[in-house]
This record gives C-alpha cells, sequence and structure tokens, in this order.
C-alpha cells in the first residue's frame, strides 16, 4: 500500500505565521533600543569633539567659548579652524541632512551664550537640542516630536570638559519632559542660567 505525503493544513501554517508574527513583536523593540543607544553614543561623541573644540577656541580667545548670536555664528567660531567636521553638529538620531556652512537648520546641538572657562565646572555649556528652555526653573525641556532623542533626556557637555547623558526627571505632560537640577545623581545645576546666559537653540 502506497503512503502519500501529508502537507500542512492551513490551520498549522496559520499558526506558525502567528507565532513569527508574536515573536518578531518581541524582538523588533529590543532591536530599536539597541539602535538608539549606539545613535546616543555616537551623539555623546558628537558632543565631546564640540566641547574639546570650545576649549581649543577658548585658548585663543581670553578663555571665553564660542558664544555666537545663533547656531550659524557658533558654529562659524569652530568650524573650520576647530573642527574639520560639520557632520559633528548632525545628531545620529535625528535625519537633518549635513551641509556647510552650518545653520540652524543643519545643527542638532544648542550651547550656551557667555561662557568662560572660569564658569563653575558644573555648569553645561552645550547640549541636544531641546524643544525649549524655561530659565527662571533652571528646566531643559525635550519633546517626543522635537527632541533629538524623543522625551527621554540629552547628552550634556560641561565646562570642566566631561559629557554625560541625562535622563529627564519631571513630565510637563505626556509628550514633553524636562532635565533639571533634581536629576539624576544631581548632575545637571542651574549655574549656567546666571545672569546674561542664555541657551541658544
Amino acid at each position: 500500500m502506497k503512503r502519500t505525503k501529508k502537507g500542512f493544513t492551513l490551520i498549522e501554517l496559520l499558526v506558525v505565521i502567528a507565532i513569527i508574527a508574536i515573536l518578531a513583536g518581541m524582538l523588533l523593540p529590543a532591536l530599536n533600543r539597541a539602535r538608539e543607544s549606539a545613535r546616543r553614543i555616537k551623539c555623546l561623541n558628537n558632543v565631546r569633539q564640540l566641547a574639546i573644540a570650545s576649549h581649543l577656541y577658548a585658548a585663543d580667545h581670553r578663555e571665553v567659548f564660542p558664544s555666537g548670536t545663533d547656531i550659524a555664528g557658533w558654529a562659524e567660531e569652530l568650524y573650520p579652524n576647530y573642527t574639520e567636521d560639520f557632520n559633528m553638529f548632525i545628531c545620529p538620531s535625528m535625519n537633518t541632512q549635513a551641509g556647510a556652512p552650518i545653520t540652524d537648520n543643519e545643527c542638532d546641538y544648542s550651547f550656551v551664550a557667555g561662557m568662560k572657562e572660569s564658569d563653575p565646572a558644573d555648569s553645561f555649556m552645550l547640549c541636544d537640542e531641546p524643544s525649549s528652555v524655561t530659565a527662571a526653573s533652571g528646566r531643559i525641556h525635550f519633546t517626543d516630536a522635537a527632541s533629538n532623542h524623543r522625551s527621554d533626556g540629552g547628552n550634556f557637555g560641561f565646562v570642566d570638559g566631561h559629557v554625560t547623558w541625562i535622563a529627564t526627571n519631571g513630565a510637563v505632560n505626556a509628550t514633553e519632559r524636562y532635565v533639571d537640577s533634581n536629576a539624576s545623581d544631581n548632575a545637571f545645576k542651574e549655574t549656567a542660567f546666571s545672569a546674561g546666559q542664555v541657551v541658544i537653540d
């Protein structure tokens, strides 16, 4: 007696497809988180390089950091004399097109105007571009729609040269969060908001 080959039934195929879909649904968020983590590290390196370039600039300008009145002016003070790579002004988490000269639309970082090397070491001098700043309370706001890393936080560069990721520690609403002096490990200070200093984004 000849045995006939038995194929998969429709139910079996649907079960296999459902299992694959469930596994993909579980793995994709983890993969996206890993990709964003890698982009944050590259972004942190950009902030570090911009901080180093700012210190090189300060060494030639009586210990005063670049402090243009807008992003283009600030970038012009650094590029090309203190950094030759304008991709350094682009956060990998954004879809910004790199170009020279750098304009507000071609830079994903913000700086604090009027900073000097003699300012408190824990004052931040540049960061991922925030959606807004509340100087009175020393809050840097990040949103899902307008910030480099959504409302999760940002990379910050400080006067003493160190750079670090600081997660948001307070919320305004579901899509807007902020970093202030109550951030983890008290890493963020309000000293950058002394008289005459503003965040240029």
